[in-house]
């Protein structure tokens, strides 16, 4: 298991990933990440799913939506619910199949609040 095997790396991988999501420069935070690439192939860790959707496969910026990414949650021809993830730095498209009872529906829409 990768979290037993290297403990200091895998957190060290988090921190970049949450430092690269907080910076205000998208030069700054494209290059954390591929820092943090580099970290995870030396310590041959498996990325973790927020690890791996959390950054654009192309250009490796960090994929935020509204910010540096646009979220679209679609059906297929199927009836499949899919979340679609664009890139606002190269325009790559990726494509995450959504379970209804997952929070991922969810963290997607801001929390409504109604005054009475």
């Amino acid at each position: 298991h990768h979290g037993i095997r290297e403990p200091q790396a895998l957190r060290t991988l988090h921190y970049i990933h949450t430092a690269a999501l907080l910076s205000p420069s998208p030069t700054v935070s494209s290059n954390l990440l591929e820092g943090a690439v580099r970290i995870k192939e030396k310590h041959q860790i498996r990325t973790t799913p927020d690890l791996k959707r959390g950054m654009c496969s192309r250009c490796k910026l960090p994929l935020v939506g509204g910010v540096t990414s646009r979220v679209r949650v679609r059906r297929n021809c199927g009836g499949q619910l899919s979340r679609n993830v664009t890139c606002g730095g190269c325009d790559t498209t990726r494509r995450y199949p959504v379970v209804k009872d997952s929070k991922e529906l969810k963290i997607e829409r801001a929390p409504e609040h109604h005054l009475t």
